[in-house]
């Protein structure tokens, strides 16, 4: 936030509807900044487009879903969307997620009903 008053400057009107409205549109960038660059914890790293289809489509044409997963690149692996899918299909895939995402409540879950 604190980057956003020096490229944005300071609210220039001193009423709390003004202060208030630069805040919420501060935010928001911030939080849109985030997931652009893959820094949002749900996200991982920033995983291209084509790569993260191409793993998906991989994932739901196989039933090795722990294979997949081992030899994908570090960003699949630290993709929440991707190892979802993996270890869905097949629960032994969380060891070889990222290790961020062993620990996720949600990718611990999917894995264990599998």
């Amino acid at each position: 936030i604190a980057a956003l008053f020096i490229s944005h400057g300071a609210p220039q009107e001193e009423e709390p509807t003004s202060e208030s409205s630069f805040m919420r549109a501060a935010v928001a960038q911030v939080h849109l900044d985030l997931v652009h660059e893959g820094g949002a914890a749900e996200m991982g790293p920033t995983l291209p487009q084509e790569e993260r289809q191409a793993f998906l489509t991989k994932i739901r044409n196989s039933r090795w879903g722990a294979n997949n997963l081992e030899n994908a690149t570090p960003a699949v692996k630290a993709n929440k969307e991707c190892v979802l899918a993996a270890v869905t299909i097949n629960g032994l895939a969380l060891q070889y997620a990222d290790d961020t995402l062993k620990s996720d409540k949600d990718v611990v879950l999917a894995a264990v009903k599998q």
